[in-house]
Order: C-alpha cells, then structure tokens, then sequence
C-alpha cells in the first residue's frame, strides 16, 4: 500500500536545514499560488504596516481560499504581500524570535530552550526586522498563539492555531 504524502510534507521533515531568499522576481501573486498549491492558506496584507487583510480573513483559518478568490484578491490589493495563516489549515506553527534594541528573541531562545541546534527539522526565513520565523510542522492538536504581552520570553512568540505570518 502506497501513502500519498503532500510536497509541504517533504519540505518540512527533510534532514536539512534550509534557508530559502531567491525570489527570481516572482511577483506576490505568483507566489501567493505557489504556497496554495502546497497547501498553505494564503491572505493578502498590507507589506508597509503589516495591519492585516483588508476584509474578513476568518474563514481562511479553516478552509484554503480558491485560486480564483487568491487572484481576485490581488487584482483588487496589487501592492500587498503574502501572509500564511498558521495552524491545521496550513499544517504548520512558527517560533517568531525578534531582534530589537532591548531584547534578542534569536538569543534568549538559545540560552533559555537550547534552540534552534537542539530541536529537529525545520526551516526558517528571515525576516524584515532582523528576526527569525522557524517553520515547523503541524503536531496535529491545537496550538496555542503566544505573542506580545503573552509571549514565552522577549522576542520569542509562537504563532499556532489562526495566527498570521508575513514578513
């Protein structure tokens, strides 16, 4: 008997360590259909002040919207960028570990959780701000988002079950 197993699937338990940054000037849409295709659930948000979606994105922490809907979106929001909505609907959780003048989220997760060296398979991207996004697989019950004031230590959040990732 043969288990299918999606692409997302391979991309995340693989032996190695992957940093991805070559863009080969794919636009946002493009990549918006990319990342539906493997399974992400997609949301256009506002790349400059990262204020979110410009209409109600609920429903798209359940379901995958369809490529026609991903491609209404960017005709009507042509500026905006991509964010994956974290949790089951996509299949994955991130560590966001952020780099400001008072605090080190890269830092603190090494010195208080061992981490990134000690913990399995993942990837990461990063980010704007000089931070990380560590992208793990889903572990199949609920996650809970801790960010901000509810954070596990400064400039280490996770983003479960709903959450928003963009750069």
């Amino acid at each position: 008997m043969h288990s299918k197993t999606h692409p997302k699937d391979n991309l995340l338990t693989s032996d190695t360590r992957t940093t991805y940054n070559d863009t080969d000037g794919a636009s946002c849409l493009e990549f918006a259909l990319k990342y539906r295709e493997l399974g992400f659930s997609v949301i256009p948000v506002n790349s400059k002040n990262k204020t979110g979606c410009a209409f109600p994105w609920k429903p798209f922490q359940t379901r995958l919207a369809t490529c026609d809907e991903i491609k209404k979106w960017w005709d009507e929001y042509p500026n905006h960028g991509v964010a994956i909505i974290t949790g089951e609907v996509s299949g994955i959780i991130v560590l966001d570990l952020d780099c400001r003048e008072a605090f080190d989220g890269i830092v603190e997760a090494q010195e208080r959780f061992g981490f990134p060296e000690a913990h399995g398979h993942y990837i990461y991207a990063q980010t704007g701000g000089n931070g990380r996004h560590y992208i793990f697989k889903h572990p199949g019950f609920g996650v809970r988002n801790h960010s901000g004031a509810g954070a596990i230590a400064p400039g280490v959040e996770v983003k479960g079950s709903g959450a928003v990732l963009s750069g």
